[in-house]
């Protein structure tokens, strides 16, 4: 049985003494705190434009995650996936993965919030849709061979992302790995298991 802590989102009520700075050094301690104590995974959420300032750069947040502990894994729960373009995403995982040691783990999912939409400019209504088709483009993007893409919201001419993640091949075929409905709202890709799991 595994054991992790979350979802952490530095998070600032209006009544709080601390600042922002003070709450992301804590979620740092903290981290250092569950690394320590032998837990084995740290999760951090993401959210856009709330008045509390719940952490938005989720990646950056994981890194600094990792670079202050041991053998925790960092994941994201989750990356809102239409507010990335699918190949940055895959580099910068990919990069996490490289320099952790295979501690990283990408969970993306859908968002709810209205003023998340507007601000990034993406039509809600899409969101799943565009989340199947981001988990396509990095099923193809992890194996670091050439792949094309032409879908309904990215074209990707051919190219390779490299360096390829730390784990062999990269993630799992989407067929053994996902359930036969194409409306569920997350999915995570762990360097570990080298799948996507829903």
């Amino acid at each position: 049985m595994r054991f992790g802590v979350g979802m952490y989102s530095a998070q600032r009520p209006p009544d709080s003494p601390h600042t922002h700075r003070e709450l992301h050094e804590d979620m740092l301690r903290q981290a250092r705190i569950a690394d320590d104590a032998g837990l084995d995974s740290f999760w951090i959420a993401e959210h856009h434009f709330a008045e509390d300032g719940y952490a938005a750069a989720v990646i950056p947040v994981c890194a600094a995650v990792l670079g202050t502990t041991r053998r925790l894994t960092a994941g994201t729960s989750i990356a809102i996936a239409s507010f990335y373009h699918p190949l940055r995403l895959a580099e910068d995982a990919i990069a996490l993965d490289l320099l952790s040691g295979g501690r990283f783990v990408l969970g993306i999912g859908t968002a709810y919030r209205p003023e998340e939409f507007a601000g990034m400019g993406i039509d809600a209504s899409t969101d799943e849709a565009r989340l199947e088709e981001i988990t396509e483009i990095l099923d193809r993007a992890f194996t670091g061979r050439p792949f094309s893409h032409r879908g309904r919201y990215y074209q990707i001419p051919e190219l390779a992302v490299t360096p390829a993640p730390l784990t062999e091949g990269g993630p799992a075929s989407p067929t053994a790995t996902r359930p036969a409905q194409a409306s569920a709202a997350s999915a995570t890709w762990s360097t570990r298991r080298s799948a996507w799991t829903r």
